[in-house]
């Protein structure tokens, strides 16, 4: 078998795998659907109006950004925390640790306001709505599950 013949048949079985790829992919109708976040599950079961909306975005950036606040501080202390490893007197990790664990008390306390906000942009006949959302809150911001890892 010749150089060019090889290549050839080399040439046109990349053709037809790239066009079985291309079909496989039209036949399921591309990537997965994106998962409908926590924002817009609020906005549909609390059924909110432009206004309400426009309110809602405004808590969420005070919120994301009260968080963030937080959030440095607790990565500081960990560094602070972690340091320590470097040093033969860790004396002070207990309370740094506690340090730590009272910005994620704030954090949940700065997360139970956040909610506090949406239900007070619900009118009346929204809070029946709010009391059921906010039993599945929990569920709702519990974030991505974590990852599978095998044995080190």
């Amino acid at each position: 078998m010749s150089k060019i013949r090889a290549l050839t048949i080399a040439v046109v079985v990349l053709i037809l795998l790239n066009v079985a790829l291309v079909a496989f992919f039209a036949s399921h109708g591309g990537p997965p659907p994106r998962p409908v976040g926590p924002k817009r599950i609020i906005i549909e079961r609390l059924h909110f109006d432009t206004s309400q909306i426009n309110a809602f975005e405004l808590a969420i950036t005070a919120h994301q950004n009260q968080v963030q606040v937080q959030e440095t501080e607790q990565k500081r202390l960990r560094n602070v925390l972690y340091a320590l490893l470097q040093e033969t007197d860790r004396n002070g990790a207990d309370s740094i640790a506690s340090a730590i664990g009272a910005v994620q008390a704030r954090i949940e306390l700065i997360h139970l306001k956040h909610f506090e906000a949406i239900e007070a942009i619900c009118r009346p006949e929204q809070k029946a709505d709010f009391t059921a959302l906010s039993h599945e809150l929990s569920q709702l911001f519990r974030g991505p599950p974590p990852m599978k890892q095998g044995r080190p």
